[in-house]
């Protein structure tokens, strides 16, 4: 696990990783990156990305999460389907599902889905290209 210090520059609360990274607090309540490694300085990162940085996650563990997109935040565009994670009891997975309708309630041919089941989305892929 990643060891946190908490200091202050110029009145900003900033929380330094062992890694070297430097976690800003802004004025708005986002949370903004510094990495002394990488060339992207003041990149704004999530709660959840904070919480995978200070828990020791891997990068190939960081790269598998990357793209999916918490329902609280924002749900996809109507009629577009996507990759739908949910939680329905003690199961969980993954199905490919769309939000169709005027109050934009979630839908997949192959299983029934409520919308309080879907706890996180992300597009899919494209489509292999044809082979030459």
């Amino acid at each position: 696990m990643a060891e946190v210090a908490r200091s202050s520059v110029n009145g900003s609360p900033v929380l330094q990783v062992s890694t070297g990274m430097e976690l800003y607090l802004a004025d708005d309540g986002g949370l903004f990156i510094d990495d002394p490694v990488d060339d992207a300085d003041n990149v704004r990162i999530s709660v959840d990305d904070l919480q995978w940085l200070l828990s020791g996650g891997d990068e190939p563990q960081r790269k598998a999460q990357e793209g999916w997109v918490r329902c609280e935040e924002r749900t996809p565009e109507l009629e577009t389907y996507v990759l739908a994670h949910y939680v329905l009891g003690l199961s969980s997975g993954c199905i490919i599902a769309r939000r169709v309708g005027v109050n934009g309630n979630w839908y997949s041919p192959c299983f029934p889905v409520r919308n309080e089941d879907v706890t996180h989305w992300r597009p899919l892929p494209p489509p292999p290209k044809a082979a030459q």
